[in-house]
Order: C-alpha cells, then structure tokens, then sequence
C-alpha cells in the first residue's frame, strides 16, 4: 500500500474516479467506510458503482457508454429509496477530452490533489494509455495519482519517493514516463536494486522486478515514473 505524504498543516483531499473499463471493487468496500472526500462516476462508471451499492457525488460524461442519461429516468423507474442526488455533468460527444479526463479536471478544480483511477484498463489500449497520460501529467503538477485495476495498481510518482508494502514474491515493474528519469533508486526487500540510475522511455529496464520480503521503496530525483504493482505474484514470462 502507499504510503502517502503530506505537506505539514495541509489536508489532502481524495477523489475516487470510475471509469467504464475493466473493475475491481479493492480499496472501495469494507469496513473504512467513506475513505474518500469525492467520488465522481465517469459515463458508464456508474455501472460499476451500482453494482456495489455505491452513490456517486458527481456523475459526468457524454453517456454513450451508459446507454441513458441520469436524472431523466421516467418517473415509474425512478428509485424513491435513495438518499442523496448525484451531481450531473453533462458533457459534448464531440470534445477533446475523454470523459475520464474531464472527470480528473473536475476533482482537481475542486480541490483534490489524492486522485484514484477505477475502470481505467481493459478492451481498449488507447483509452489505458489515454488514462496513464493523465497519471502522469498531474502527478507532474503535484498530485498524488493511483490506477487501481483488476490485476494490478499503478502509481505516478514525479521528483519523489513512493514506499509499499507487499507479499513475498509480488511482481512489481518500474517505468519512465518522462523521456529521461535522473537520480532513480530501487531498494528494499527486492530482487534488483539500482542506486542512482538514470532511465529513459524507450528501454524497459525496470520490467519485472520481484519482492524478496515486505518492504520496497522507489524515489526518483527528477522525471516521472510509473510503477505496476501486481495484486498477486505473477509468473515470469
């Protein structure tokens, strides 16, 4: 798990965004009751959230992938149980951003710099590279950005550091995103470590390193990264 780092005397408010990609409930059910301040459901995101009995804050999107547009349910489907109302922001079908882009502006206008990416991966690699672009580049602004998918969650990390946790024998891989990343550690309990490496965007030297405990840690000095930890251990190729 991440552990996230605050400026002292600043409250870092979170956004949980869902998306209409592949999902995984991690994180989102259980017994932390609400662990965000903002939960925004991108178009057919909101599937996803009905399917565990989650209301979202804000719902936004141009809806072609929810099929409907929310709030204009005829009144006989209308659900007289629930208890709060969903913001609605509708959005243009023919605009420059995606929705899950548009639903990332929105969380970050209103303050959220602790931004997590559900329904982000799955059928369409574009939309999955789209999404990683957007980790990166608010990352690059200070945000703290995590993609939790089914298989594995992945976290932007730009000028810093990120510490985890995880199994004994997790697979976990290491990426510049930026066209150079100076100063990149690896340490820890882990198969490979590097000290003060420098990685580019055009060779995966960071690919499928392993957790030889508990404990790892990565910090870069300059440049943005963007680490896949799997969920369970993986076999190697």
């Amino acid at each position: 798990m991440l552990k996230e780092q605050k400026k002292a005397g600043e409250a870092e408010l979170t956004a949980v965004i869902v998306g209409a990609g592949a999902f995984t409930d991690q994180g989102l059910t259980g017994e932390k009751g609400r662990p965000w301040d903002l939960l925004v459901a991108a178009d057919g995101g909101l599937t996803s959230l009905q399917r565990i009995g989650l209301v979202p804050d804000v719902i936004l999107g141009d809806f072609d992938s929810l099929g409907y547009i929310p709030g204009e349910e005829r009144e006989e489907d209308a659900d007289p149980h629930k208890k709060t109302t969903p913001e609605i922001v509708r959005l243009p079908v023919e605009k420059d951003d995606t929705d899950m882009a548009a639903a990332c502006r929105l969380a970050w206008d209103r303050g959220c710099r602790n931004i997590r990416i559900y329904g982000g991966s799955g059928s369409r690699p574009d939309h999955f590279l789209a999404n990683l672009q957007l980790l990166a580049g608010y990352s690059a602004l200070g945000g703290t950005m995590t993609m939790v998918t089914p298989v594995c969650t992945i976290y932007a990390v730009t000028d810093g550091m990120l510490s985890f946790r995880a199994e004994e024998g997790t697979t976990f891989s290491v990426f510049s995103y930026s066209d150079r990343s100076d100063g990149v550690t690896i340490s820890g309990e882990v198969k490979y470590r590097i000290a003060d490496r420098s990685l580019g965007n055009t060779r995966a030297l960071g690919v499928s390193n392993l957790m030889t405990g508990n404990e790892a840690c990565i910090s870069v000095a300059k440049g943005t990264l963007l680490v896949f930890l799997y969920h369970t251990p993986v076999l190697p190729d």
